[in-house]
């Protein structure tokens, strides 16, 4: 592993814990005021931290560049969702969120946020992304065009 690909994509996972793990927290510090539960417990801060680091290597290793070179945005997210999904159900296990075999409604939401979510990430890239794509070949065919011109003259 060459040097600049081990710093990018460890630069690339360490920004992605920082960025979960932080937003986790918060989230759980919220939702535990609400509930009447404001204490966060050590260890469920480290399987936490676990959770995010794994995230971030998944996300990192279909994102980055690193591994997955020139290839589309919907190829990348089904690949990713294919492998976070069970690093998700095993945490909603290890923490004890789900215990069992977990009832209907508790799956109904947690399959409902996962639908939504790849929804909402297919909706961006069906869109904006493609949207400024289209845009960014304009602009580069009005550059090439230019280019074709000052050096026919």
């Amino acid at each position: 592993m060459n040097k600049i690909f081990s710093k990018r994509f460890l630069g690339f996972i360490r920004d992605g814990v920082a960025y979960s793990f932080s937003w986790f927290v918060i989230l759980v510090l919220i939702i535990g005021l609400l509930s009447g539960q404001p204490d966060i417990g050590v260890d469920f801060l480290g399987k936490l931290l676990g959770f995010c680091v794994l995230a971030a290597i998944e996300f990192a290793a279909f994102f980055s560049d690193c591994f997955i070179a020139n290839k589309g945005f919907m190829l990348r997210l089904n690949g990713f969702v294919a492998l976070f999904l069970p690093t998700e159900i095993a945490f909603l296990y290890i923490t004890g969120i789900l215990t069992g075999a977990g009832t209907v409604p508790e799956w109904a939401i947690f399959v409902g946020i996962i639908i939504v979510l790849y929804l909402i990430c297919v909706i961006l890239d069906k869109t904006i992304l493609r949207k400024q794509g289209q845009e960014y070949t304009t602009q580069l065919d009005k550059y090439k065009e230019k280019r074709k011109d000052e050096s026919a003259n």
